[in-house]
């Protein structure tokens, strides 16, 4: 038969099929993949160019190191390879043995994971009678309210990420995926985000850039790809002449390969294709820009 559960805040949830409720003393039903070894786990960090008009960012300041580019250091850069024009036209750069810098906010982002992401596992768990969404939300975006709302007071958000999805035509949703924001956390931390490293700027290119958001994605084991789907882009008033909305990706530690996917140079402005999934790529570097 079906549940109603009266939650401790005085909301409830209706329809809830017997079989997905965990009674106490029960084991939880599914177990969540740790983003540090889960095949879609990994933490990410997104750079936005300029202002964020009602959204609050974290501005990133310049490198300041105050010392001239000498002649063997410009001899070097002159044969570096083209990272800025390879993101810049395929969307996809990978480094195959981590980012060749350090960043103040990538330390950040892992401590938090070591901190909360056991917790936010056991928590979502418990919730998994309620990832099957009973209204028009997507799958997991209840129990990620409710984790939400205890993680509040320490600037974590949790939400239902888009969907796992058939690779195949229909493209049917097939489960939740979660995302774990740490951004509110950073922002009370730093306020200004720790100086850009020279050699990321080196990669997107000068400008006055703002971290959008901070945080790791965490999904069940064996779930099928996510949805595929664009995050950001630009209108026809702002046309896509320089990187602008660059995400970095990473697995903590850079102990694994990171599995996203993507389609090499599809900048189609929001728009997706029955014909861009037989064109998709998988990343096979434990970071990726």
């Amino acid at each position: 038969g079906n549940w109603r559960v009266h939650w401790a805040d005085g909301t409830i949830s209706d329809g809830l099929r017997s079989h997905r409720i965990r009674l106490p003393g029960q084991a939880p039903p599914r177990k969540l993949t740790s983003p540090a070894i889960g095949a879609a786990g990994r933490a990410s960090a997104t750079l936005t160019e300029g202002v964020l008009g009602g959204k609050r960012s974290l501005r990133a300041r310049s490198s300041s190191s105050g010392r001239s580019t000498t002649a063997s250091e410009g001899e070097a850069k002159r044969h570096r390879p083209d990272h800025y024009g390879r993101l810049f036209e395929d969307g996809l750069l990978e480094f195959e043995r981590g980012y060749p810098w350090t960043w103040e906010l990538i330390t950040f982002v892992e401590d938090y994971y070591n901190k909360f992401s056991a917790l936010i596992e056991g928590e979502l768990r418990a919730l998994a009678c309620c990832w099957d969404p009973t209204s028009d939300v997507r799958p997991g975006a209840f129990a990620a309210h409710k984790v939400s709302q205890k993680l509040k007071p320490f600037g974590v958000q949790v939400y239902a990420g888009p969907c796992s999805s058939q690779e195949e035509a229909p493209y049917e949703d097939t489960g939740p995926r979660f995302y774990v924001s740490i951004t509110q956390a950073a922002l009370e931390r730093f306020g200004d985000a720790p100086p850009m490293p020279e050699e990321l700027l080196e990669v997107v290119g000068p400008g006055e850039w703002r971290v959008r958001g901070l945080g790791w994605a965490l999904a069940p084991p064996h779930s099928d790809p996510q949805v595929l789907h664009a995050d950001l882009w630009g209108g026809p008033r702002h046309p896509r002449r320089t990187i602008r909305f660059p995400h970095l990706l990473w697995k903590p530690g850079y102990r694994n390969s990171c599995t996203t996917e993507g389609v090499p140079g599809a900048f189609t402005q929001g728009g997706v294709a029955a014909w861009q999934y037989r064109h998709l790529r998988q990343a096979s570097s434990p970071s990726i820009l």
